[in-house]
């Protein structure tokens, strides 16, 4: 017999609490890393700018912005069902953290591939 059954209770709560909270902060992080790494790709992509009457103007800006379009949703979905299948398996909290965070940043990451 557990002496103490309410700080058994306690624990048990705070690290159902701990593993919610680290899946939220996992998902978060793995969307905007996605994001960042795809920028990265899309900036070597893009190509050397060169200037023509003071505008910029780049060699590949529409593989560049195809290139994210097509990396970043692929490297998020893996990176979230890896977090997924590690915390919660019978919840879908990582994807639905990973979308409202994706479609926040989304404007971040396109409006300079689109510049």
């Amino acid at each position: 017999m557990n002496p103490h059954p309410r700080l058994r209770l306690i624990s048990r709560v705070w690290l159902v609490a701990i593993k919610y909270m680290l899946a939220i902060v996992g998902a978060i992080s793995s969307v905007i890393g996605s994001g960042q790494l795809s920028n990265y790709m899309a900036e070597l992509v893009r190509g050397k700018p060169s200037a023509d009457v003071g505008v910029v103007i780049y060699s590949y800006s529409d593989r560049a912005l195809i290139l994210w379009l097509l990396t970043s949703p692929i490297l998020s979905y893996t990176f979230l069902f890896i977090i997924q299948q590690t915390f919660s398996k019978n919840s879908n909290l990582p994807y639905w953290i990973g979308i409202i965070t994706g479609i926040l940043c989304l404007p971040y990451y396109l409006i300079p591939l689109l510049w």
